[in-house]
């Protein structure tokens, strides 16, 4: 009953500052500062374990084994203190510094937004191991109030491998299944996209720094085709080649691409491709692996009066 009496009294001379624990008296720190510096390298270098992200309790034993005794929960703190968080992640793109890289960038855009006059600008790449898939059931219908449900189980059919060519001002697309990714396989899909194209016809090829794209046989070929103009991308993934298209095969009895369109996606809007590029912004956000703590409902105010 002192202690109640005690606390009482406290609460009526300071109200809620009262209940703020009082200061006390620090004894001996357990461990120095040498012992917390180890701590924040041990989090911030790779487990030496199978396990991809560091716990509390993870380093507790490793630091432990290594000599230094710390429970999980001092490990919080230390930490804490620093505003280190081991287990969460956030994805980000290292670009190498290429003197370059404006320039080569500076280059695609003006083919991009403006098509030369008498020209064309393709953009060919190599898509490697696309995934084949069906579902086990069927789509339900939407309902008033109700999107279409589909269920989440698959069958894999396997990979293919496909190279492609977008007219990038049309969203047209020549495409072919492929078997290997070298030289004489891309040499053979440039010659099948030369005569697609009329002749008299400049054509701009867009492309990366693959191996098959810059190979001695490539370059010897292109070499005898003065009407392709090659426009290399910076050699990073900042500058991203429209995708706004889907990859399908060309019908056998015509030697010119074909128009497609994006196919109903479950819980989006039905976008059709228009006709040139969709210049859309978009801005790169963090990306956590752990989920944040959801903040608390209660309402402050509601706190403070049952308090008073």
């Amino acid at each position: 009953m002192d202690t109640v009496r005690s606390w009482r009294k406290r609460f009526t001379a300071e109200r809620l500052a009262a209940l703020v624990d009082r200061p006390r008296p620090l004894g001996r720190p357990r461990l120095s500062a040498e012992d917390k510096l180890q701590v924040i390298a041990a989090a911030t270098a790779q487990p030496p374990t199978a396990d991809t992200v560091w716990t509390h309790r993870l380093l507790s034993d490793h630091l432990r084994r290594s000599g230094l005794a710390v429970s999980a929960s001092q490990v919080g703190r230390i930490l804490a203190c620093v505003d280190l968080k081991p287990h969460l992640v956030r994805g980000w793109l290292t670009r190498p510094a290429d003197p370059q890289f404006l320039t080569r960038a500076a280059d695609v855009c003006a083919l991009y937004r403006t098509c030369p006059a008498n020209a064309v600008v393709i953009s060919v790449d190599e898509k490697t191991g696309i995934t084949a898939r069906s579902r086990n059931h069927p789509d339900q219908p939407g309902r008033p109030g109700q999107r279409t449900r589909r269920e989440f189980e698959y069958i894999r059919h396997g990979t293919v491998s496909i190279i492609a060519a977008l007219n990038v001002h049309t969203g047209q697309v020549l495409t072919e299944r492929i078997d290997r990714n070298n030289a004489d396989t891309f040499i053979g899909f440039l010659r099948q996209l030369d005569e697609s194209i009329p002749a008299g016809t400049s054509i701009h090829l867009v492309m990366d720094n693959g191996s098959s794209h810059v190979a001695k046989k490539t370059k010897a070929w292109l070499a005898t085709r003065p009407r392709f103009n090659i426009h290399h991308t910076p050699p990073t993934r900042q500058l991203a080649q429209p995708n706004r298209a889907v990859l399908l095969h060309p019908d056998p009895t015509s030697t010119t691409p074909r128009p497609v369109r994006l196919p109903r996606r479950t819980g989006r809007g039905h976008r059709h491709l228009r006709p040139g590029l969709r210049r859309t912004r978009r801005q790169a956000l963090p990306l956590d692996l752990r989920r944040q703590p959801t903040q608390s409902r209660m309402n402050p105010r509601r706190i403070n009066a049952a308090l008073h």
